[in-house]
């Protein structure tokens, strides 16, 4: 039950249903209230008296509903030992015993008795029971609502010494009726007859405002029957008894009836709450029996899950035997394919220890060297043994110059999965200095994800040493050139034929790795091997081992031979195209001192199609996006418009290489403008144009790359100048790519082509 009421708290609610309750309860409030105003003005215009019978009946009611609820109250308090009960019934014990006295003060068979009028006693001893009761409620809410009681013991003990008081309460009471002369509490002519019971009016009132702040109404039975109760109270004294003028008037009626009511709501908080007590015991009682019955039933359970137990236990035995035989045979079988894993590394290691490029393998994360082979310790000149225990010695040995660009590019091969070939040098310990191209190549699983970096790396110091031979050779020529006169024209020329040179030299170099590592040597000493069983052929073909896979690899051979044939002749046709262009060059440059060039129709995006192929290659990992809008066919000198897009594809293939990781972008874009202008856009996602140099950047001889001639952008300025267009470039800074814009006169067009 609540620290205040002799009973139990209903279960608690939601908090929606809560509030729906607290909502009805403060409408019943107020409409009582309201109600109550009304009666009081309303009232006054009532006349007539009732007679003694209605007064007695209405006495003989309040003291009924008093004891009862002293009643119910102790009988709450023997059930469930609650100290609040324990003071209700003593409180409401006090208040039935004065209400008593107060039946008999009115009575003329007991006037004798008292040492006051009747007219003076009546009005006392309704005062007296209602002041105490409202200040006891008063008390009450305050009393609880400040401070819980922690202790039971000491509960009891005040619980019991307001037992005590209510006692002397009822005799002090006696004792001033018997033997006291009392003073009059009643004014018939005054504006308030009774002003006195402005008194237990305004106790009732200020515990009704305690009992709302406390707000155990919202969803207690007791407290909201309470709050009723404390309405009607405070209403029959400030509302009708202080305006009685008479005994048995309306208001003195009104008065006793409300009184009457007051006590009833008190009665049914008790009521609600000894009825939820009652249910909850039942339903305990319940809960009991289907616990009882869950426990047997577990119990039983458990019995039979022991001896269920004990059959597994021998089952279980046996499948330990069974499985451990099991196990032993795929040991057995996990030894047999490790011997067989053991011998296929050796042979791989053989075979690698015994060529004369480097093949290296790392983890995904590049953190473990996980196999190199014996040709680092031919070319480096250092141990395997040392490279094993210090995986990043070898970033050491990188020329100083070098070392950036070859631990971002391996930087990226981890991050981003990106294969790639590139140049640098590396110092051997006696201070030599040897060139070595490093291919590089992500290991992927099953399913497509990094299982490891691999790479193979080439000494190319003397193909380096050749080249920069002929680079020597060609810049003694342009030299040479220069100094007679024809600098620019020879240096244009040159430099085309470079770039078409370059194309040759990456074609040849893909033929020539084609060439070494075709298996053509294999054959050969496949066809000896054959030859040396001579009339054994057959035997040592079905029987042997090495004989079994002798088909089988003769026919994977002869797949590979036929795809190195193909990649052959791509690589030649390449050259052949290149050797095309070069010739085209020649005889351009060689008819220019005659004309400015052949003007013919020309399709922009064939070009472009032909300029790609001619600056990527077909290993360039790089992505390109082309973008033809709708032109017509353009006039002007093809080979000098292919010119210009070789150099910026090739300008942007290289500074997407050098770029920021990320995504390697080329897009080129067509598009016919409202000037009467055709319009073509190279822009790439790489390493950017600072803002310093973009006014420079057309300028002879100015270039930002370290290996740049800083001829290849003058050069195409100036031949889109010659066409009657111009060339021009964006670019928003570092790593934020470049764009070429290069627009050109739309010139005739024949009617009815597509562009």
């Amino acid at each position: 039950m609540a620290a205040s009421n002799p009973g139990v708290a209903l279960p608690a609610v939601t908090v929606s249903a809560e509030a729906e309750l607290t909502r009805r309860r403060l409408v019943l409030y107020a409409v009582v209230a309201a109600a109550l105003g009304f009666v009081a003005l309303v009232l006054p215009a009532a006349s007539g008296v009732s007679d003694a019978t209605v007064h007695a009946v209405l006495d003989t009611t309040a003291v009924f509903f008093a004891g009862t609820v002293a009643l119910l109250a102790a009988v709450h308090h023997g059930a469930t030992r609650s100290v609040a009960s324990l003071r209700y019934a003593a409180a409401f014990t006090a208040v039935m015993a004065i209400d008593v006295f107060h039946g008999l003060a009115v009575s003329d068979a007991t006037a004798a008795l008292w040492m006051s009028p009747a007219e003076r006693v009546g009005p006392w001893t309704w005062l007296l029971p209602q002041s105490y009761l409202g200040g006891f409620l008063l008390f009450a809410a305050y009393r609880h609502w400040n401070r819980a009681e922690t202790d039971s013991r000491l509960a009891i003990v005040r619980a019991t010494r307001l037992a005590f008081i209510s006692a002397a309460v009822i005799g002090l009471a006696l004792a001033v009726l018997l033997y006291l002369p009392l003073p009059p509490a009643y004014f018939p002519g005054a504006p308030l007859p009774r002003p006195l019971e402005l008194i237990p009016g305004a106790l009732f009132l200020a515990a009704l405002t305690a009992h709302l702040r406390r707000g155990l109404w919202r969803n207690g039975e007791f407290d909201h029957w309470l709050v009723l109760s404390l309405l009607f109270a405070a209403a029959a004294h400030l509302f009708f008894m202080v305006f009685s003028r008479q005994p048995s008037d309306a208001a003195f009626d009104a008065a006793h009836v409300l009184n009457s009511g007051a006590y009833l709501c008190v009665l049914v908080g008790v009521l609600r709450n000894t009825y939820v007590l009652f249910r909850r015991a039942r339903s305990q009682a319940r809960d009991l029996a289907v616990i009882k019955a869950g426990l047997e039933a577990e119990m039983g359970r458990r019995l039979q899950a022991e001896a269920e137990l004990v059959d597994l236990n021998s089952a279980l035995g046996e499948r330990i035997a069974e499985r451990t035989a099991q196990l032993e045979a795929e040991v057995q079988a996990h030894e047999f394919a490790v011997s067989k894993l053991n011998d296929s590394r050796r042979m791989f290691e053989l075979v690698a220890d015994n060529i004369e490029q480097v093949l290296w393998l790392t983890s995904a994360d590049g953190d473990r060297l996980l196999y190199v082979s014996r040709g680092y310790e031919r070319l480096w000149g250092r141990t395997r043994e040392a490279l094993y225990t210090d995986r990043d010695s070898w970033v050491d040995t990188v020329y100083p110059e070098d070392r950036k660009r070859v631990t971002k590019s391996f930087a990226r091969a981890m991050c981003e999965g990106e294969e790639y070939d590139i140049e640098f040098r590396i110092v051997r310990p006696d201070g030599t200095v040897r060139w070595v191209r490093d291919h590089v190549f992500v290991v992927r699983d099953a399913i497509g994800v990094i299982d490891g970096i691999a790479g193979l790396t080439v000494d190319i110091t003397e193909a380096r040493a050749a080249a920069e031979e002929h680079n020597r050779l060609q810049r003694t020529l342009l030299e040479a050139t220069r100094q007679a006169g024809m600098a620019e024209v020879a240096t244009g020329v040159l430099h085309n034929i470079g770039n078409v040179l370059t194309s040759v030299n990456v074609a040849c170099e893909m033929a020539a790795q084609t060439l070494t590592g075709s298996r053509l040597p294999r054959l050969a000493r496949t066809l000896e091997m054959l030859q040396g069983h001579g009339p054994q052929l057959g035997r040592f073909l079905a029987e042997d081992p090495k004989g079994a896979k002798v088909l089988p690899y003769l026919d994977e051979l002869a797949t590979r031979l036929a795809s190195e044939q193909i990649q052959m002749r791509q690589e030649l046709e390449a050259i052949g195209r290149h050797i095309d262009h070069i010739k085209s060059i020649v005889a351009r440059q060689q008819s220019y001192a005659a004309h400015r060039g052949c003007l013919e129709d020309t399709d922009i995006a064939d070009v472009v199609g032909h300029a790609f192929s001619m600056s990527l290659g077909p290993h360039h990992q790089i992505d390109v996006d082309l973008q033809y809008g709708e032109l017509p066919l353009v006039r002007t000198d093809k080979h000098k418009l292919l010119q210009i897009l070789v150099n910026l594809i090739k300008n942007a293939k290289q500074a997407v290489r050098d770029g920021a990781p990320g995504k390697k972008l080329i897009t080129v874009s067509t598009a016919c403008m409202s000037t009467g202008e055709v319009e073509i856009r190279v822009a790439d996602t790489g390493c950017g144009i600072p803002a310093d140099a973009l006014e420079r950047i057309f300028e002879y001889g100015y270039t930002t790359k370290d290996d740049g001639s800083g001829f290849g952008l003058h050069a195409s300025a100036n031949a889109a100048r010659e066409l009657g267009g111009t060339l021009s470039a964006r670019s928003d800074g570092v790593d934020q790519g470049a764009t070429f814009i290069l627009t050109l006169p739309l010139a005739t067009f024949i009617e009815g082509q597509e562009p």
